[in-house]
C-alpha cells in the first residue's frame, strides 16, 4: 500500500505543474478574449457617440439631419 501511495505521489507531483502551466495558459487565454471584446465593444461605443455628436452638431448649424 505504500509503495502504491508513493508512486501516486510522485505521479501527482509530475503533472501539477503541467496542469498549472495548462490553466495558466487557458486563463491567459480568456483573459485576451475578453478583453478584445472589451475593446471592441468600447470601440463601438465611442463610434455611436462621435455620430450622435456629428448629428447633433448638424442641427444646430441649421443644416437638416438624416433621421
Amino acid at each position: 500500500m505504500t509503495a502504491l501511495a508513493l508512486q501516486t505521489r510522485r505521479f501527482v507531483e509530475m503533472t501539477t505543474p503541467k496542469h498549472q502551466i495548462v490553466c495558466r495558459w487557458f486563463l491567459g487565454a480568456l483573459d485576451a478574449l475578453a478583453e478584445a471584446k472589451m475593446r471592441k465593444a468600447q470601440d463601438e461605443i465611442y463610434r455611436c457617440r462621435r455620430l450622435l455628436h456629428h448629428d447633433h452638431e448638424l442641427a444646430v448649424k441649421g443644416v437638416p439631419s438624416r433621421r
